[in-house]
């Protein structure tokens, strides 16, 4: 009808999955070295408040109570005995920066988790599709039996909204 063949549309589809499969890995990659930085200086000073809130309460509410409360206080004690440490052992014009780099590398850590976990289980869920080609025969099978199912319980609906309309 609109002179499209499902060939191009299919290589289009393929060429932008690829595309954003190729982004994805250059930025995990390059940003790997960024999130070791940020995750190695924040995995106490973020893991303290949620131990901390297990420890204290079993009620969910209150944990995050806690674990604010206690990440206000542990993440700016962290940053001081952390840059006192780089000053100590390296010096102070280090640790000045150091103490600047800490918070934006935070963040970065975060990020780079948020952009890491949905990816790597696309990742992991395409290769368990790959071991299990068998179950994709039968998946197609459930889907088609799903759609017919939809198809009819939608033609009786109408049906029965006809009749209630014209009743």
């Amino acid at each position: 009808r609109c002179g499209i063949e499902p060939e191009i549309v299919g290589l289009k589809l393929r060429r932008q999955v690829l595309l954003y499969v190729l982004k994805r890995l250059f930025l995990l990659f390059l940003g790997f070295p960024l999130f070791l930085y940020g995750a190695f200086w924040h995995y106490w000073p973020y893991r303290i408040p949620g131990l901390l809130a297990d420890w204290w309460t079993p009620h969910l509410e209150e944990k995050a109570t806690i674990k604010l409360l206690t990440g206000l206080v542990m993440f700016p004690l962290f940053y001081l005995i952390e840059t006192i440490l780089v000053a100590f052992c390296f010096s102070f014009s280090l640790a000045l920066i150091f103490s600047l780099t800490l918070p934006l590398s935070g963040l970065f850590a975060l990020w780079y988790l948020d952009l890491a976990r949905p990816f790597l289980r696309g990742v992991k869920a395409y290769f368990w599709y790959l071991l299990h080609w068998d179950l994709r025969e039968v998946l197609e099978q459930k889907k088609k039996v799903i759609l017919k199912e939809l198809h009819e319980l939608s033609e009786e609906y109408l049906a029965l909204k006809g009749k209630a309309v014209r009743g």
